[in-house]
């Protein structure tokens, strides 16, 4: 005679032993994950690539700034001060590297001293330039933010020549 076929188990119980053999134990079926936690995660990788796009696809994009022209008297004025806000960032460059050279710090900190009356010199002409277009409360129109870049480059290159002199 055939031997018996065994019989189909509750998960989780024991079989009964086989012939002269131990009990043996039948695992319950495993569970899948859960459909909230799916679609969470679902949720999240949608957010999270939503949001690496955008970086990537606004990456290095400024905004653009429009340059009306302030009129001036003198037409070539602009001109001018834009060439000396080239030659205040070439001080600042010159002044920086004197500073690693310990042997010439009086050299350095002279230095320091003519560029920043300099670059003071150059914000001033700046701001008399855009004396005629500020409005009552001192704001520039947004025509205008253009010329407020290169103060702002004038500012930090004062900023950066205060903050290595040690005053």
């Amino acid at each position: 005679m055939a031997a018996p076929r065994p019989q189909r188990s509750i998960p989780g119980e024991r079989r009964p032993a086989a012939e002269g053999g131990r009990a043996e134990f039948v695992a319950g079926p495993k569970k899948g994950a859960h459909p909230a936690l799916l679609l969470g995660l679902l949720g999240l990788v949608v957010v999270t690539g939503g949001v690496l796009g955008w970086a990537v696809l606004t990456k290095g994009k400024e905004p653009k700034t429009i340059v009306k022209d302030v009129e001036t008297d003198n037409v070539g004025e602009w001109a001018g001060i834009r060439a000396d806000i080239n030659e205040a960032q070439r001080r600042k460059d010159a002044t920086m590297k004197l500073r690693l050279d310990d042997s010439r710090y009086e050299e350095f900190q002279t230095m320091i001293e003519e560029t920043m009356d300099f670059i003071a010199g150059v914000q001033m002409r700046v701001d008399e330039m855009l004396d005629p277009v500020r409005g009552e409360d001192g704001s520039i129109g947004p025509e205008y933010e253009g010329y407020l870049a290169e103060s702002r480059r004038l500012t930090m290159m004062f900023e950066d020549l205060n903050k290595s002199s040690g005053f």
